[in-house]
């Protein structure tokens, strides 16, 4: 029986590229601040690892220029490949994955995953990398063994926080003289905003109360104790219109006579929360403060270029992630957000916190 079509969407389909791309180059120039190449600082990719269902773990020696050896956990060789043909080949995968939307199959991509001996188009869920490599750095003969998570900007800005009911901010609206009703019954477009500026037209105000997650409310306080009550100050000030980017909103709070954290004390917290998001700490879970990915970012340009960000040049990496963030508005429907409601005889209202790159 003929095995159907793989498929995937643009963000699985962009691990495979990105897989197939340092397999064919083998060099990732580093990153600066701006997500522009540096040509004096690189990472070689020597090898690099991936399971198979089949095969278990398997590895990919790329220290020859014209081949690729891969070898199984024993280190027997099970096959080697000519890159001959790898550069069209993940030449079209790309172009596929930028012209197509959903999820979608590439015939060639399916093609090259059985010569490769690759079972699946992504790392599996169990992996807390994307990619797991052996990897020497610009001027040094040691080799390190390191993960890194991937990110792709082909077809929209990728999310670093994604949003969930673990994401939810409580804020309680004291000093409310309005209808309920006629706050909640507000559908435009922009309708968390506008619920916020009837409920502050009625007098309300909003002071927030606490985490709906009790292990992400954890994981900012490993920032500062004090993190939660920021982060939900910035988020205030993006539902109520004043800007997107995070940057700009932290520099709002600093200024915020109700928040007890300079603007150099929140830029410095609000980089460390972001790199902590990049590298391992997510909402659902208490963070054991490890950075699961031990390496770094590689991120797919819109070009296909790759650039990588690694634990080596920490400061770039920080402020890459400060100045090229913005928080978005998911859906209040389906995180249960956005709207007043009474418990134990108080008003309240949740924020939902959603932070995206923004487009390169």
């Amino acid at each position: 029986m003929e095995e159907l079509p793989k498929t995937a969407n643009k963000g699985e389909w962009s691990e495979l590229y990105v897989f197939f791309k340092i397999a064919l180059d083998r060099i990732v120039y580093a990153a600066d601040k701006d997500l522009k190449p540096n040509n004096d600082e690189f990472y070689e990719f020597v090898k690099i690892f991936r399971h198979s269902n089949t095969r278990g773990l398997l590895a990919y020696d790329l220290s020859q220029k014209n081949k690729i050896t891969i070898s199984d956990v024993n280190n027997r060789n099970i096959s080697i490949i000519k890159k001959d043909e790898l550069s069209a080949k993940a030449q079209h995968i790309f172009e596929r994955i930028k012209v197509s939307s959903s999820t979608f199959s590439v015939g060639e991509a399916t093609e090259l995953m059985d010569n490769y001996h690759l079972t699946s188009i992504k790392s599996p869920s169990s992996s807390k990398a994307d990619i797991e490599a052996l990897v020497r750095t610009t001027g040094s003969p040691t080799k390190h063994k390191m993960g890194f998570s991937i990110k792709s900007y082909i077809g929209g800005a990728p999310t670093l926080v994604n949003s969930s009911s673990h994401t939810n901010f409580i804020y309680e609206v004291k000093g409310f003289k309005g209808d309920i009703a006629d706050v909640n019954e507000i559908i435009t477009r922009s309708k968390v905003r506008d619920r916020i500026a009837r409920i502050r037209e009625y007098g309300g105000k909003l002071v927030f109360n606490s985490m709906q997650s009790d292990s992400y409310n954890s994981n900012l306080r490993m920032q500062d104790s004090h993190y939660p009550s920021v982060m939900a100050r910035m988020l205030q000030y993006f539902y109520e219109g004043n800007g997107y980017d995070l940057n700009v909103l932290a520099l709002l709070a600093g200024n915020d006579s109700d928040v007890d954290m300079t603007s150099k004390e929140i830029e410095y917290k609000t980089k460390n929360f972001l790199r902590s998001s990049a590298l391992g700490m997510v909402p659902a879970s208490v963070w054991d403060t490890r950075l699961s990915t031990q390496g770094g970012y590689i991120v797919l340009l819109e070009s296909g270029d790759l650039v990588c960000y690694s634990l080596y040049y920490d400061d770039d990496f920080r402020d890459y992630l400060y100045t090229n963030t913005r928080f978005d508005t998911p859906s209040t429907t389906k995180y249960n957000y956005g709207y007043l409601y009474i418990e134990d005889d108080r008003l309240y209202i949740k924020l939902n916190l959603q932070v995206r790159f923004k487009r390169t």
